[in-house]
């Protein structure tokens, strides 16, 4: 349960999921513009692997590279939220995931993203825990997906954005894992729906 963002003022979409400037945006000339710089926007690699975030993304979270590709645009999504929506904004799970991973690559990110793109710092804030930050948790969280389905028009794919309740109740169990040297079996109450995950991800 983390990453609450202080931001200043709606939303949009953003990369190839969506190639036009989405309808609701079009009477602002900032939002389209910032939509456009985030649509155009890619991880580079400094290191010489312009490609590697996303597989290496991918690769540890244990996504395959369709899903990783569609968290690449919701994550773009949220990064529009987070300079234009009048609240404070929460990532999803898997957003969060590419939040963090990203930062990770510390020139894309301050040079490139904040410097070229938003034009401005975005700090990731981490929860401080407690009941109170819970419920400022839950209502961030809430009215982010509001803003979401508002500005781009549509709800947030639920498969990549959890519900307030199951975003609370399933990151503080989120724990990293080697594979090489543990199994993953998931418990029997969930065993089902874990495996029509996996097939649907295989069918991506």
């Amino acid at each position: 349960m983390e990453a609450v963002v202080v931001v200043v003022a709606a939303a949009v979409g953003v990369n190839a999921m969506c190639n036009t400037t989405p309808i609701f945006l079009q009477t602002n000339p900032t939002w389209v513009a910032l939509y456009q710089r985030l649509q155009a926007f890619q991880v580079g690699g400094y290191e010489g692997v312009p490609l590697a975030f996303l597989s290496k993304l991918a690769r540890m979270n244990g996504w395959t590279a369709a899903y990783t590709d569609r968290v690449f645009v919701e994550y773009k999504r949220f990064l529009f939220l987070t300079q234009t929506a009048e609240h404070f904004v929460c990532p999803s799970e898997a957003v969060d995931q590419a939040w963090h991973f990203h930062l990770i690559y510390s020139q894309s990110y301050w040079n490139d993203l904040c410097g070229d793109v938003l034009n401005k710092p975005l700090h990731h804030q981490p929860s401080r825990g407690g009941r109170e930050e819970t419920r400022a948790f839950y209502a961030a969280y809430t009215a982010t997906l509001a803003s979401y389905e508002r500005l781009f028009g549509e709800k947030p794919p639920a498969d990549l954005w959890e519900t307030p309740t199951e975003r609370l109740r399933e990151t503080p169990h989120l724990r990293l894992i080697n594979v090489r040297t543990h199994w993953l079996i998931p418990r029997p109450a969930r065993l089902l729906e874990w495996l029509q995950a996996s097939i649907k991800n295989i069918a991506l």
